[in-house]
């Protein structure tokens, strides 16, 4: 599908945003690793994955409970194997009336992480402010020229867009981990930068609204400082700057043409740098 004018857009569906031909946060992960993992990403989009759909529907029960409602279903537990199994499941197809099915466990899983972000006060605080729920923007990066989107979790007047992720470890020093991994830092900037771009506001704070997937479904909420989304503003810039010159150049290189140096983690040499060091004290 042709991406759309440059603005915001409400209402689109996942698989219509994921089909508009502009460069997401995302497709700058796979640039990050190299312009041949971007090319690769690009001719062969991946198809929706059951830990995909899971995903969507978790952001449906914590954003928009009512959609999730309308929209997701917990599949009952038969023996599709038998005859009376078959029978239930069709029955119970007709009764799905086209909602997404999920199974027991997933649909649990995600009235859990609901009824956990509900109930934490500054979670609340956030679901309550009424924002505008999966939008999605279309802009111009006034360096490069090049066409970008983004779709925000959810945008609060005046300036803030709250994004909502699952994490293993919610905790302050297990999330920062997460931040620098994943590359979310780089994620904030280009959204704030983006949404900016594509409605004229100043979107200028990025709030992080964290539930872990395993009990108690603990819920983290966070800020990211001003320095870090400057690092991630540097960083999405110096990518879509490489993503032109591929364009132009027309070359989609992996990681290195020639043979460099490399050697083995800092670790690695730490920890032999102490081994040496108890060997010699054990000589003394």
């Amino acid at each position: 599908m042709v991406t759309p004018e440059p603005g915001m857009y409400h209402g689109i569906s996942h698989n219509e945003y994921h089909s508009w031909s502009a460069i997401s946060n995302t497709l700058l992960g796979e640039l990050a690793r190299s312009p041949a993992h971007l090319k690769h990403a690009i001719e062969c989009p991946p198809r929706a994955t059951p830990s995909m759909i899971t995903g969507q529907a978790i952001h449906a029960s914590i954003l928009e409970p009512e959609q999730f409602l309308t929209e997701y279903i917990a599949a009952p537990i038969v023996d599709k194997r038998t005859k009376d199994g078959k029978a239930a499941w069709a029955e119970f197809e007709k009764l799905a009336d086209g909602k997404t099915i999920l199974s027991v466990d997933d649909h649990g899983l995600c009235v859990a992480v609901h009824d956990s972000a509900v109930k934490h006060p500054a979670a609340k605080a956030i679901l309550d402010a009424k924002g505008e729920t999966e939008v999605s923007a279309v802009w111009v990066d006034p360096n490069t020229d090049v066409v970008c989107r983004c779709r925000a979790d959810d945008c609060i007047d005046p300036n803030i867009i709250v994004d909502l992720k699952t994490a293993r470890n919610g905790s302050p020093q297990g999330f920062k981990r997460a931040i620098g991994e994943y590359g979310y830092y780089r994620q904030a900037a280009f959204y704030l930068d983006g949404m900016s771009g594509a409605t004229g506001k100043n979107y200028d704070t990025f709030l992080f609204l964290v539930v872990e997937k395993t009990p108690p479904y603990a819920v983290a909420c966070y800020r990211l400082d001003d320095q870090s989304i400057e690092i991630g503003r540097r960083e999405y810039t110096q990518l879509l700057e490489l993503y032109e010159r591929c364009l132009q150049e027309d070359y989609w290189p992996s990681y290195t043409d020639v043979v460099v140096d490399i050697s083995v983690p800092g670790w690695v040499i730490a920890i032999d740098e102490v081994n040496i060091l108890e060997a010699a004290n054990a000589n003394q």
